[in-house]
């Protein structure tokens, strides 16, 4: 009992923990930076998350409380992949936002591993 207890308390500091995501005034990243995502009618992607860290960004949000990837981003398509492939593999994901627009826009994104 003694061995299977000490072994369940060492695998939970052997997991990987999952990251969560965090803002700043420009950005979030984390495995959790966008959880959602849906096209809208414009052609344009909102993305949402889970997390309330959103509120620290320094641009409003969308009614729905999502950050925008305009589909006349010069990198629309690359950005948008970017963002699937993080989603797909887990990967930590940092979005960068640009704080002069409203609704808050995607300036580009990066993956890590």
């Amino acid at each position: 009992m003694f061995f299977r207890n000490m072994f369940l308390v060492i695998s939970m500091f052997l997991l990987p923990f999952e990251v969560m995501a965090s803002c700043n005034s420009n950005s979030c990243s984390g495995n959790n930076a966008v959880t959602k995502l849906y096209p809208t009618t414009s052609g344009d992607v909102n993305l949402l998350s889970d997390v309330e860290n959103y509120s620290n960004l320094d641009c409003n949000l969308t009614t729905s409380q999502a950050i925008v990837l305009r589909r006349s981003h010069r990198s629309f398509k690359e950005i948008y992949s970017n963002i699937l492939v993080a989603m797909a593999m887990d990967m930590k994901l940092r979005v960068r936002v640009s704080a002069s627009k409203d609704p808050c826009e995607v300036v580009y994104v990066w993956i890590e591993k």
